[in-house]
């Protein structure tokens, strides 16, 4: 089974066969998508990137096309059921407009396909793109990240990142303490 999801920044993944480097494609992803924005705004970049997210994963990039594409199923729907064209003016109507703001407001957690296999598979992919997303600069003390190595000064309790090769002993930026694995 093959299910091809478009994410932000132009990934495409099958849920089914996630790559290996998964989580460093959208840590890169992530970070193409903040750079040059003040720090100030990580939470804010963060939330950006998973609504962004959660618009591809229902096709709703383009709200003149989900209007289209609403119009479209309404016609459809009474074609096939009433044998008959729907009359414009029901799409002039608060009815219609309130059913597409409804349909706009689409939730992480959702049907996206119809079939649960599928549906759950895009979920576990989700909720692992938050996780990441989320994680993004969260420096924990001992871990190996994409960048480095994350030390904690036992001082000052600020986080220092450092290369691979450096991580033996670094002293604190902020208060110069003796920082160590």
């Amino acid at each position: 089974m093959t299910k091809i999801v478009e994410l932000p920044r132009g990934l495409r993944f099958d849920v089914f066969a996630l790559p290996e480097d998964f989580d460093d494609q959208i840590r890169q992803a992530f970070k193409d998508y903040t750079y040059g924005t003040s720090k100030a705004y990580t939470y804010q970049d963060k939330l950006s990137f998973i609504d962004r997210m959660r618009q591809y994963l229902h096709n709703a990039t383009d709200a003149a096309e989900c209007v289209k594409t609403l119009v479209l199923e309404a016609y459809e729907y009474n074609l096939d059921e009433y044998g008959e064209l729907t009359d414009i003016d029901e799409f002039n109507t608060l009815e219609f407009m309130a059913e597409a703001f409804e349909r706009g407001k689409t939730n992480l957690y959702s049907h996206y396909t119809g079939n649960h296999h599928i549906d759950d598979k895009i979920m576990e992919m989700a909720v692992r793109v938050i996780r990441v997303v989320m994680n993004f600069g969260e420096e924990r003390a001992g871990e190996w990240l994409a960048d480095g190595i994350a030390l904690k000064c036992s001082l000052c309790g600020k986080s220092l990142v450092v290369e691979q090769g450096d991580a033996e002993m670094n002293y604190c930026p902020h208060c110069g303490a003796m920082m160590a694995i």
